[in-house]
């Protein structure tokens, strides 16, 4: 308001016209509001055994107001995403690259383990893993799995199924694929 007094009595003593004052007025409005910054809030949930932040920003980008933002874990970051018309799309995206870059050799947080587990004469470790294949199954928590069998004497070898949306299939398929690697 006290913007726009001082310009409307700076133009009469200027003898502005009403377009310069709409211009004037517009470059300074544009400029307080590129001054005030982005918005940004963290949401905070757990997605299987995954503490997720989920830091979402806002702000005026090609003249529109967006979103934008990344998740992350105690000890994986995820990238940025691009622009949004939601948070929620931001935020759905976010999560979705975030769990396509886990796991990690030091995060497993999505990942559940089956250790000793017998399959004839055949010991091995299972190492089933979840992530999202698309930012609408973060949405509807459609999980898509991805699992390794490895011999319990012989991490080096290791039978790997990626991906489906049933658990018991992406292990199956990753103790045949161990059993043709190693068929011992």
């Amino acid at each position: 308001t006290l913007i726009l007094m001082f310009s409307i009595k700076y133009c009469r003593n200027r003898r502005m016209s009403f377009t310069k004052l709409f211009v004037t007025l517009f470059v300074v409005c544009g400029i307080g509001i590129v001054k005030s910054g982005d918005e940004c809030n963290d949401e905070h949930k757990m997605i299987g055994n995954c503490n997720t932040k989920i830091h979402i920003c806002a702000g005026v980008y090609d003249w529109q107001w967006q979103y934008y933002g990344y998740a992350s874990t105690q000890e994986t970051k995820g990238p940025e995403t691009s622009h949004y018309d939601s948070s929620s799309g931001a935020a759905y995206h976010a999560v979705y690259s975030l769990f396509q870059q886990l796991p990690t050799a030091t995060d497993t947080c999505n990942c559940g383990f089956l250790n000793d587990y017998v399959v004839g004469r055949c010991h091995m470790n299972i190492q089933e893993c979840f992530r999202f294949n698309s930012s609408a199954d973060v949405e509807t928590q459609k999980l898509d799995y991805l699992a390794w069998a490895r011999p319990v004497n012989n991490s080096a070898v290791n039978g790997y199924f990626c991906c489906d949306y049933s658990q018991n299939v992406t292990a199956q398929n990753a103790v045949k694929d161990l059993a043709q690697k190693d068929p011992s």
